[in-house]
């Protein structure tokens, strides 16, 4: 059967994704595919078209883009093999590209803080609702989606806790995470304040600018509408900022405490490899000189 990439990867999609944010994923890996290689039918893929295609990619992507790539590419033309559009997978020939762990990209805490005095000034609208969105972030570490996805029957006033819902999950789980009590009452205020402008069920998105500014449209916010604040924020502020930095940099100062549990950690960024933790817990510096200062080769 000779059918495009693009038309396979949407064929996959319908079939097995339901996450619209994964979905564009694999429908920009397939079009970026097609339009580097100019192949447009998945019969028409071989060994060399893909070495080919490996070498220009990493001229122009980073290793960690390419194998981003590579993983979705690979998954699709897996997904043809078992609905016998072809007979074997091109993509399994092809190897990662070797790529390091960096380190998470953080923000200095001082600039979270002046992102919230900053919308005191109302200049990006409405200054109330973002201080709210960027303190929750700043408090749990939530990831983007889940903020996205979070409804008020996930809030649990009496424990002071909210539940990260399978809904919002990179890693299709689901736990309790604690808020203070500077969430708590933020909470309670935004929940005033949506409740007044609209019928709140429990299955209401709990951010929802679209209550609170008119030129937000849509039934729920979306996942562009807050990263188009944060990409404004930035540029207001001359500095970048992203719910992404600020999940690093909670992870990089707690992981910077004395005696921390690096499973408790783990465990409130729902992270499923202690080996994503560890990237937040570095020697300092000081404590690797002290250790070298016990030893003397050169005696």
């Amino acid at each position: 059967m000779s059918i495009t990439v693009t038309e396979l990867a949407e064929e996959y999609c319908f079939h097995n994704i339901f996450n619209n944010k994964t979905a564009k994923d694999y429908l920009s890996a397939a079009a970026v595919f097609e339009k580097e290689t100019k192949i447009k039918s998945i019969n028409d893929t071989d060994r060399n078209s893909l070495t080919n295609w490996k070498r220009e990619t990493l001229k122009r992507k980073s290793r960690h883009t390419f194998n981003s790539y590579l993983r979705q590419l690979r998954t699709l033309f897996k997904y043809a093999v078992e609905e016998e559009y072809i007979e074997k997978n091109p993509f399994d020939k092809v190897k990662m590209a070797p790529a390091g762990r960096r380190l998470p990209k953080t923000v200095a805490p001082s600039l979270i803080s002046n992102a919230v005095k900053y919308l005191d000034t109302n200049t990006i609208q409405p200054g109330w609702f973002w201080q709210i969105v960027i303190r929750f972030f700043a408090t749990t570490g939530v990831r983007r989606r889940q903020l996205i996805e979070l409804q008020w029957k996930d809030i649990f006033n009496d424990t002071n806790e909210v539940l990260l819902a399978m809904r919002g999950s990179k890693t299709y789980r689901e736990w309790l995470i604690p808020i203070n009590n500077q969430v708590k009452d933020d909470l309670k205020y935004l929940f005033d304040r949506s409740s007044s402008l609209a019928t709140q069920y429990s299955n209401s998105q709990v951010f929802n600018v679209c209550l609170h500014y008119h030129k937000y449209r849509g039934k729920n916010m979306t996942d562009e509408q807050l990263g188009g604040f944060f990409r404004r924020l930035s540029e207001r502020l001359g500095e970048k900022i992203s719910p992404h930095r600020i999940r690093h940099t909670l992870g990089t100062e707690l992981g910077k405490m004395d005696g921390i549990n690096i499973f408790v950690l783990q465990d409130l960024l729902g992270h499923t490899d202690i080996r994503t933790t560890r990237l937040y817990v570095n020697t300092d510096t000081s404590d690797m000189r002290n250790l070298l200062k016990k030893v003397d080769l050169l005696k």
